[in-house]
C-alpha cells in the first residue's frame, strides 16, 4: 500500500512502514524516522507572497515577517483558537522566541495568492506550489526572511523492501514522474 501523508497526520507513517501496513509513503521528511529509506521527490524552497499594495517594508526582516498578519493553507499549518500556527515556519520563528498572528485559514493553497493580492496579508510557502500562479497580478514573491530549510516531499520505505523488485520499479516510476512535474 502507498500512502501520501500531510505533515498534520505523518507522525503515524513510520510505524506503519516498520510494520509493513504500509509499503511506501509519501511525506515531509518526518524527524525520528532515521531507519527508514528516504528520497527527496524534488527540492524546494520557502518564498513569501506579498500584494504590490501591501505596506510592508522589504526586504522583509524576521521581526517584520513575525509581525505581519499570515494568510495560511490548513493541511500544512496547524492553528489554535488564538490564531497561532504549528508549521515548519512557526517553529523557527518560535526557536527565535517570536510567533506570528495567523488572521486567515483557508483549506488549500490555492486561493493564497488571491487573498494575498487583495489584502495586506503575507503567506509563506513552497516556490513549487507558485509555478503555475505566476500570471495572478497584484503579487510579489520576495524571499522569506527564514534560516534556508528545505521543505520538499520524500518518499519513504523500509529498508526491507529495498530489494523487492515491485517495489524498486514504483519508486522509480515515481521519481520519474516527479522529475517531470
Amino acid at each position: 500500500m502507498i500512502c501520501i501523508f500531510r505533515r498534520s497526520n505523518a507522525t503515524g507513517c513510520t510505524t506503519k512502514l516498520a510494520t509493513g501496513e504500509l509499503d511506501l509513503a509519501i511525506a515531509p521528511i518526518l524527524a525520528g524516522a532515521s531507519d527508514l529509506q528516504a528520497e527527496p521527490l524534488w527540492r524546494d524552497r520557502l518564498v513569501t507572497l506579498i500584494g504590490v499594495n501591501n505596506p510592508l517594508p522589504l526586504p522583509m526582516t524576521l521581526d517584520s515577517f513575525a509581525g505581519a498578519d499570515h494568510a495560511v493553507d490548513a493541511g500544512h499549518v496547524q492553528v489554535d483558537a488564538n490564531g497561532k500556527g504549528a508549521s515548519l515556519v512557526d517553529a523557527i520563528l518560535a526557536a527565535r522566541g517570536l510567533t506570528r498572528r495567523i488572521a486567515v485559514v483557508l483549506p488549500s493553497s490555492a486561493g493564497l495568492p488571491f487573498v494575498v493580492a487583495k489584502t495586506d496579508l503575507i503567506a509563506t510557502l513552497p516556490s513549487r506550489i507558485l509555478k503555475d500562479l505566476a500570471a495572478i497580478t497584484g503579487l510579489k514573491v520576495v524571499p522569506a526572511p527564514l534560516p534556508p530549510v528545505e521543505v520538499s516531499p520524500h518518499m519513504l520505505w523500509h529498508p526491507r523492501t529495498q530489494s523487492v523488485a515491485l517495489l524498486a520499479w514504483i519508486r522509480a516510476m515515481i521519481m520519474e514522474t516527479a522529475a517531470e512535474l
